[in-house]
């Protein structure tokens, strides 16, 4: 939906973006790690939407997270 609200979150890590989609009751929160080694970040809440299991605690590199509340 293009009416949801989009924030970009302070990862702590200049090498991955967050950003946080909210519409409604739903949020999605997604992390991209833009560097060709293993990021950790600052930890967001949330259920891995593809393997729906917790959060990973590190990105692999150019990987990817997607994270429901």
């Amino acid at each position: 939906r293009s009416d949801a609200k989009v924030t970009v979150l302070d990862t702590q890590n200049d090498a991955v973006l967050g950003l946080e989609r909210t519409y409604g009751d739903e949020t999605l929160t997604l992390l991209f790690n833009f560097s060709r080694d293993p990021q950790t970040c600052r930890s967001f809440p949330g259920t891995d939407l593809l393997t729906c299991k917790p959060a990973a605690q590190a990105l692999p590199p150019y990987g990817f997270c997607w994270l429901v509340k």
